[in-house]
C-alpha cells in the first residue's frame, strides 16, 4: 500500500512525454495529443509507502505500432 504514485515517461533526448499520478491510468504513446515514434522509451516510477518510505524504480519500454 502507499500514500503516493507518480509515474514519469521520457523519450531517448530526455524529453518528458507523459507523467501521471493515477496508477490505474496508463500512458497511450501520445504526447500532446500526438503519436509518437517507435522505439525505447524510460520510465521512472517514485511511490511514499504508508510508513512514509519512498520508492523508485526504473526501466524502459519499448514501443511499437
Amino acid at each position: 500500500a502507499y500514500t503516493s504514485y507518480n509515474i514519469r515517461v521520457y523519450n531517448r533526448w530526455g524529453e518528458l512525454v507523459y507523467k501521471g499520478n493515477d496508477p490505474k491510468q496508463s500512458w497511450d504513446g501520445t504526447y500532446q495529443g500526438q503519436k509518437v515514434e517507435e522505439g525505447v522509451y524510460v520510465y521512472v516510477v517514485s511511490v511514499t509507502s504508508r510508513l512514509g518510505k519512498d520508492y523508485q524504480y526504473t526501466g524502459t519500454v519499448t514501443l511499437l505500432r
